[in-house]
């Protein structure tokens, strides 16, 4: 985000739910697992990143895309546009429901929709992929 000219983001806390933040304001959520036996091994163990999109002025309504954009490149590379298009974010002619809607790509499922606080909000839940006893690929959610 920094070769777009958009300022870095900045950690507000540092444990199992890292808060990022742009204007003192938090905007971006990575989360940790927290199934694991100790925190210590939890940490650093991606499970679900949140993106409030609360528009709060022109440089925000800017970079929201961006930053999507970027978190749907990281897991699905190539994909943003298709994922942008099927949750209808950003779509100013939407004429459905005011709710959450999901997709899925390779290793993740998208979501946009009403957060708790009924301001937008994107996300993604990484798959975690684990080896059966047959040495095939099976995926449980995280």
């Amino acid at each position: 985000m920094k070769e777009k000219g958009y300022p870095a983001l900045e950690l507000l806390k540092d444990d199992f739910s890292m808060y990022y933040s742009n204007d003192d304001r938090w905007y971006l959520g990575a989360e940790s697992h927290t199934d694991e036996s100790t925190p210590k091994e939890s940490k650093g163990k991606l499970s679900h990143i949140r993106l409030n999109l609360f528009a709060m002025g022109k440089n925000r309504e800017e970079m929201n895309p961006e930053y999507v954009r970027a978190i749907i490149d990281l897991f699905s590379p190539g994909k943003a546009d298709q994922v942008m298009k099927e949750l209808h974010i950003f779509d100013k002619n939407w004429k459905g429901p005011w709710s959450m809607r999901k997709t899925s790509y390779g290793n993740a499922v998208y979501y946009y929709g009403p957060s708790a606080v009924d301001s937008p909000e994107f996300g993604v839940y990484p798959v975690k992929m684990e080896k059966n006893g047959r040495n095939d690929e099976s995926s449980s959610a995280s």
